[in-house]
């Protein structure tokens, strides 16, 4: 779940408007739930993490470039770097296959 705003850093109009010419990646701009996470993001491909705001606690902001194609209620994913440091911070893991949810598992707590 994500908001999505065009890239406009407060106070830095002019600014932002030159990047976003200057770099396509930088054009559109995505704030998702949760943040610092300890990940890279992984789909969809062509997404970067937002240097100039930082990392926040309760939310992130990203960029891409329009082709992109998100919209609100899509979601994005994150490819964990150590996979049992997170694990804790989400809810049950979810098999689904062909659509539909097939199995799940709690964390092991320890």
């Amino acid at each position: 779940m994500f908001e999505m705003r065009p890239t406009r850093a407060p106070g830095f109009e002019q600014g932002s408007r030159i990047l976003s010419w200057w770099d396509p990646n930088l054009r559109e701009t995505y704030f998702i739930y949760g943040g610092y996470w300890m990940a890279d993001y992984e789909s969809p491909k062509g997404l970067r993490f937002n240097a100039t705001y930082g990392h926040s606690s309760n939310q992130e902001i990203v960029n891409a470039s329009p082709g992109v194609g998100l919209r609100v209620d899509d979601q994005v994913f994150l490819r964990p770097w150590q996979s049992e440091a997170v694990l804790l911070e989400f809810g049950d893991l979810v098999a689904v296959r062909d659509g539909r949810i097939v199995d799940s598992w709690a964390p092991l707590k320890a």
